[in-house]
């Protein structure tokens, strides 16, 4: 009946999109115990993504202790390294400027601007690459991924906050949406890392 049990459980949480983590450690296979995270390396035109990407992958290789991380290159086996090739957003909803009133209110027809385009929601894009170099070797890369991802972000406008503060506004919730995106990222990169290599 246990047994039972056990093996429907297996089957409804893989149903479900969960899986059972492997205790097989690859890296340690390949007699690479301790990394190194470099700094990222930032190729975008959007400062500080570098410092959210390098902290979320100092967080993520903490919390899943499959390798020991150390604070100088020399110390370790291999070191992990990330560029960040695109950080930034674009309009992704847009609406006239008629439409953005309360809902009663009519605006004049005389007003030239009634029928321009305003971003509602914006698109945040953020790409990187990752690679695995041994540190005592010739540093080629062993191993090396290419990641992309996007999600969505309110404009000003809809948080209902239009007017001259509505850039600094936009700039704020794309950095609050890069923090969402490079946090998943450095998961998936790990992810990618213990499965793939």
């Amino acid at each position: 009946m246990r047994t039972q049990f056990l093996i429907l459980a297996f089957f409804w949480l893989n149903a479900c999109g969960y899986t059972l983590q492997n205790s097989r450690n690859t890296l340690r296979e390949k007699k690479i115990e301790k990394i190194f995270v470099s700094p990222v390396i930032n190729n975008s035109y959007k400062e500080g993504v570098e410092i959210l990407l390098h902290n979320a992958l100092v967080r993520t290789f903490l919390a899943h202790k499959k390798a020991t991380l150390v604070h100088q290159k020399y110390q370790a086996d291999a070191f992990f390294q990330a560029t960040v090739q695109i950080a930034s957003y674009r309009n992704n909803l847009s609406t006239s400027v008629s439409q953005l009133g309360p809902k009663n209110y009519t605006p004049p027809s005389t007003l030239r601007t009634l029928q321009f385009p305003i971003s509602t929601e914006y698109m945040a894009f953020l790409e990187c690459t990752f690679s695995l170099s041994r540190t005592h070797f010739d540093q080629k890369p062993v191993w090396k991924v290419t990641l992309t991802r996007s999600a969505p972000f309110a404009s000003a406008n809809q948080l209902d906050v239009p007017g001259t503060t509505s850039g600094l506004i936009n700039d704020s919730e794309f950095d609050r949406t890069l923090t969402t995106l490079t946090s998943t990222m450095s998961q998936d990169a790990h992810e990618s890392l213990f499965s793939d290599f």
